[in-house]
């Protein structure tokens, strides 16, 4: 009967079937997403000779800056958002990511969904337990 638990139950009722990815989940499927979206941020696009012929040559090297983050570029991005990552800052690095460019965007959609999720669901069930600490306390004092 309590609205601050049935608020934080019904935020958690579309995750219910499939659940949600954790933290550790989303820091590993972005190490695999890092150089496909850089990748995909600097691929030409034109579609002339020297254009097809240097998006060849992207496609197959997987290199990509990690010291500069504090430029708008997609290297910086995902470099920013793997800094969030790995202190544990799953909203910081939704957040970067959702600032890439049309072309990178497309690769981080799923991810961002899932991240997305995550924080519905942990946020849900830190409501929960403050909600329970709260009952805990006051039955106590009673």
């Amino acid at each position: 009967d309590d609205p601050a638990i049935a608020q934080a139950l019904a935020r958690l009722a579309p995750y219910a079937d499939g659940g949600v990815p954790t933290a550790e989940i989303l820091r590993q499927r972005f190490r695999n997403l890092a150089g496909p979206i850089v990748a995909a941020a600097h691929e030409p696009m034109g579609e002339s000779w020297l254009d097809r012929s240097l998006a060849r040559i992207m496609g197959a090297v997987n290199i990509r800056r990690i010291d500069d983050v504090e430029s708008a570029t997609s290297d910086a991005i995902v470099a920013r958002a793997e800094q969030a990552l790995a202190r544990g800052d799953i909203k910081q690095a939704a957040s970067e990511l959702s600032t890439l460019n049309e072309a990178a965007a497309p690769l981080a959609k799923q991810w961002l969904a899932d991240a997305d999720a995550y924080l519905a669901a942990s946020g849900a069930l830190v409501d929960l337990q403050t909600r329970a600490f709260a009952e805990l306390g006051m039955k106590r004092d009673n």
